[in-house]
């Protein structure tokens, strides 16, 4: 009896082993799976952009919230916060780089003409070429790269402050870092009227004039004024209290960081997810077991990061009675996709005027109904840039020619950015020559529309040869013909409206 006893204790006491053993792994799965859990949640909750981001913001550039009530609070450092953030989003963000690059490619990508009279043809020769080609106003102004840049650092900063330095030989053109402009001293009585820049920049405090100001303040004790160089200003949705502009690309920093932040998140889950492809459930309850089982599918725990490495992304999940693995359902009114990030593409593409087909290059968002519809706003947004871009280069060239004692007016002008159908354009030419008959109208002369076809066809032509043309199509007798009965007809139409 006692062997028996003793037999069924030396039993019991394997049972409990081997219950503990068993009870031992399920706590160690079960903190594998708290840790993997913890781990996914960092990963959601915080992407390493958005954590890049939050330091700067925090650290370097001292970010604070500021509400529509403290606007008129804005100072010139919270100007140049906005413009650092810009230069930042500029790097990191694929909006907000292809939001600038877009609108300042499609202001300059034709590049733009300089003309004036032609009396002054001999002037522009020895005054402003000599500016416009001198090896450094090119790399600072006026070739096509630096247009750009400083095209660009409008649009992040909203204040680009160029300078003249009126008594170098040949005048010089440079851009003056917009946050060593600390303020704008005005006209007491005229906010409107700049008289001079404060510019503070390796422990030196300068004044430089408006370009415009014909005042000179002599007894200034707290800084000196340099009469060699001017500035002209040029502001971007600017700010009369402070007198300086802010990126109007500030509208849609939160949007273009919500729509990274949402893809990153969405990857880290489809990372989760995407961890195991196959599930296989077995009825044992034994942990060794289902190791057994697993470890035929993992791959060797010392080749982490590689193909060998336990559970690649396709790998098989084994699981005993009472576990599972399932992943959540994606359906259209729970978890979202990445496809439902266009909302706030859309919010960046009202924040900035560039349409969604151009700014993500997806012609599936829309049909060629929908793109006339919303590049007609924006092709206007570009052709008013480069009205005030244009307006820039003629005041500063002007203003040149006046250091030089003359008095020319400069005339910038843009090539159109419309693409206008060739066939269309020559059908509305035929149109308006004929009045959409087989006859000459007479609307047009013969002059006009030859001028006028080899401008639509983009083909050179000279005067010579249009006149030469002319003078032939004039005199063939059957448009002779038609030119008398066009006559007739319309001095019939005369005499009858005065009847």
């Amino acid at each position: 009896m006692s062997l028996f006893k003793s037999q069924a204790l030396t039993n019991a006491e394997n049972r409990i082993s081997e219950l503990s053993g068993i009870l031992k792994d399920q706590v160690a799965e079960q903190q594998g799976l708290n840790h993997q859990i913890t781990k996914l949640q960092d990963k959601l909750e915080e992407s390493a952009a958005t954590g890049l981001y939050d330091w700067r913001t925090t650290k370097d550039r001292g970010w604070q919230l500021i509400s529509g009530r403290n606007m008129q609070h804005l100072t010139k450092s919270n100007v140049d916060a906005y413009a650092d953030i810009s230069d930042y989003y500029y790097i990191f963000n694929p909006l907000i780089k292809r939001v600038i690059d877009v609108r300042t490619l499609f202001t300059f990508s034709k590049g733009f003409e300089i003309n004036v009279p032609e009396e002054y043809i001999d002037l522009k020769e020895s005054v402003l070429n000599p500016v416009i080609y001198d090896p450094y106003n090119k790399g600072a102004f006026t070739n096509q790269q630096a247009i750009e840049h400083n095209d660009r650092t409008l649009q992040k900063g909203a204040n680009l402050f160029i300078a003249i330095y009126r008594t170098a030989k040949p005048i010089a053109l440079r851009i003056i870092p917009a946050d060593e402009i600390v303020e704008i001293e005005t006209d007491p009585n005229d906010c409107y009227k700049p008289l001079y820049y404060v510019r503070k920049f390796a422990d030196k405090t300068i004044r430089y004039p408006d370009f415009r100001n014909t005042v000179r303040q002599r007894n200034l004790k707290d800084a000196s004024i340099d009469d060699s160089v001017v500035i002209y200003p040029v502001y971007v949705n600017k700010i009369d209290s402070i007198g300086f502009g802010i990126t109007d690309i500030a509208a849609a920093y939160r949007w273009a960081e919500a729509q990274c932040q949402f893809l990153e998140d969405w990857g880290a889950v489809v990372r989760a997810i995407r961890k195991y492809s196959t599930l296989v459930q077995t009825p044992s309850t034994n942990q060794a077991t289902i190791n057994a089982i697993g470890a035929q599918f993992a791959g060797s725990t010392t080749n982490m990061n590689t193909p060998l490495q336990s559970n690649p992304s396709g790998s098989m999940l084994t699981m005993g009675g009472g576990n599972e693995f399932k992943v959540v359902d994606a359906g259209g009114n729970k978890v979202v996709g990445p496809k439902d990030s266009r909302l706030f593409t859309l919010q960046v593409c009202a924040a900035t005027g560039v349409p969604e087909t151009i700014l993500t290059g997806d012609p599936s968002t829309g049909n060629l109904a929908t793109a006339k519809e919303l590049t007609g706003p924006f092709m206007t947004l570009i052709e008013n840039r480069q009205e005030m871009w244009a307006c820039v280069f003629s005041e500063i060239y002007e203003y040149i020619f006046k250091l030089a004692g003359h008095d020319v007016p400069v005339e910038v002008s843009f090539p159109p950015i419309s693409q206008e159908s060739v066939n269309d354009r020559i059908q509305a030419i035929v149109s308006a020559a004929t009045l959409d008959s087989k006859i000459w109208a007479g609307t047009m002369s013969v002059r006009d529309v030859i001028g006028a076809l080899y401008s639509a066809l983009d083909i050179e032509i000279s005067d010579e040869d249009i006149d030469e043309i002319s003078d032939g199509v004039m005199q063939d007798t059957a448009t002779t013909e038609a030119f008398k009965r066009m006559n007739e007809n319309l001095q019939m139409l005369i005499d009858h409206d005065s009847g």
